[in-house]
C-alpha cells in the first residue's frame, strides 16, 4: 500500500519529467560516476543506461532501504504480490534498455552522511545488502550574512539556546509541531539567550527579555555558540548541532517521515530529550530545556556523536 501511494504522487512526478534528458545527457557526456538523491532513481537509470557506475546519496535515516527489505520479505512470504516499485522502473528503465535489479533501487554503494551511532538497520529478520560509505556532515546553509550580535557573546555572558522548528513545516503541513508562542512565552524562564529563528516573525504576543525572535540565521554559524537546541527533528537541523556537540530537545511532528524515529535515536544516545509534539506545552519544552542544559550528560553524549 505504501508503494501504491509513494510511487504514482512522489517518485513518478519527481523523476519521470527529467529521465529522457538525463539519459540524453549522460549518453553524451559520458561520466564515470553518477550520485543521485535517494528518490532520484532516474539518475541510477540513466547511469546504466550509458555503462557508468552510480551510488545512492541519502539525507537522513535510510527508511528506503528499511522499507525495501521488509516489502521484499513479506512479499517472499506470500508469494506472488505486485511489487508497483520495481514494475515502475523496469518499465521506465527498459525504454533505454536497461532491466530492473535492485542496483536501481538502493545503488551500487549508498553515500551516508548520518552518524553511525544514529544509523537504523535493515530491520529485524530481513536480509536486504545495502553497502555503505559513510562521510561526515558538513554544517553549511548558504551564503549569508552573519549578523553582529551573533559575533558577541550572550548577554550577561551565559548560555545562548537555539530554538529551529524549521520552515517546510510551515510550508507543507500549515503550522509548527508545537504552539510556538506559549513556547516562547514560557522561554522566559530560562537561564540563558534565547535565539528564536521564525520565517515571518509574528504574531507571537509578549516577546521576553532574554528571547530574541529573528526571520533567519544560518544554522552553521548560529549553532557553535549555542548550548541547547530545540528543534523539530529535520535531519539538517539534528545533524548539524551533533557536529558541533550541541545537545536538543526535539518535538518532532507525528507521522513526519523520518523526524520521529531521528527524534528517537538522538534521545537513545543520550544527545537529547525527544517529546510528543500533542503533549508539549511550554513549560513541559522548558522543563525539557532545563535538563539539557543542566545535566553534563548530554552535551557529553552529543560530543561522542560528533566526534
Amino acid at each position: 500500500a505504501g508503494y501504491r501511494e509513494a510511487v504514482p504522487w512522489w517518485w513518478r512526478m519527481l523523476n519521470e519529467p527529467m529521465l529522457a534528458d538525463l539519459v540524453a545527457l549522460c549518453r553524451d557526456w559520458r561520466p564515470d560516476l553518477v550520485v543521485w538523491e535517494a528518490t532520484t532513481f532516474s539518475g541510477g537509470v540513466a547511469a546504466e543506461a550509458c555503462g557508468a557506475a552510480h551510488v545512492r546519496f541519502v539525507w537522513s535515516l535510510d527508511l528506503f532501504s528499511r522499507m525495501r527489505g521488509w516489502f521484499l520479505r513479506r512479499r517472499a512470504e506470500a508469494g506472488a504480490v505486485e511489487d508497483p516499485l520495481g514494475e515502475w522502473l523496469g518499465e521506465r528503465g527498459g525504454r533505454f534498455g536497461v532491466e530492473f535489479s535492485e542496483s536501481l533501487v538502493r545503488g551500487r554503494m549508498t553515500v551516508d552522511q548520518t552518524p553511525l551511532s544514529l544509523r537504523v538497520g535493515a530491520g529485524e529478520g530481513v536480509d536486504y545488502p545495502v553497502e555503505y560509505v559513510p562521510v561526515r556532515y558538513v554544517p553549511f546553509n548558504g551564503r549569508a550574512v552573519v549578523p553582529g550580535w551573533l559575533r558577541r557573546p550572550p548577554v550577561g555572558g551565559g548560555r545562548r539556546v537555539a530554538v529551529s522548528l524549521g520552515t517546510s513545516t510551515v510550508e507543507w503541513y500549515g503550522g509548527y509541531s508545537v504552539a510556538v508562542g506559549e513556547v516562547v512565552e514560557a522561554l522566559g524562564g530560562v537561564d540563558a539567550e534565547v535565539v528564536v529563528t521564525l520565517p515571518g516573525g509574528g504574531g507571537l504576543g509578549r516577546v521576553p527579555g532574554n528571547v530574541r525572535v529573528v526571520e533567519y540565521v544560518p544554522l552553521h554559524a548560529l549553532v557553535p555558540w549555542c548550548s541547547a537546541v530545540v528543534c523539530q527533528g529535520g535531519p539538517g537541523t539534528v545533524f548539524t548541532s551533533l557536529a558541533w556537540g550541541v545537545p536538543m530537545v526535539v518535538v518532532p511532528r507525528a507521522g513526519l517521515f523520518d523526524a520521529p524515529l531521528l527524534a528517537e535515536r538522538v534521545a537513545g544516545v543520550g544527545a537529547g530529550v525527544a517529546l510528543d509534539a500533542g503533549s508539549a506545552s511550554g513549560g513541559v519544552v522548558v522543563e525539557a530545556l532545563g535538563r539539557v542544559l543542566d545535566e553534563g550528560s548530554f552535551a557529553v553524549a552529543a560530543g561522542g556523536v560528533a566526534g
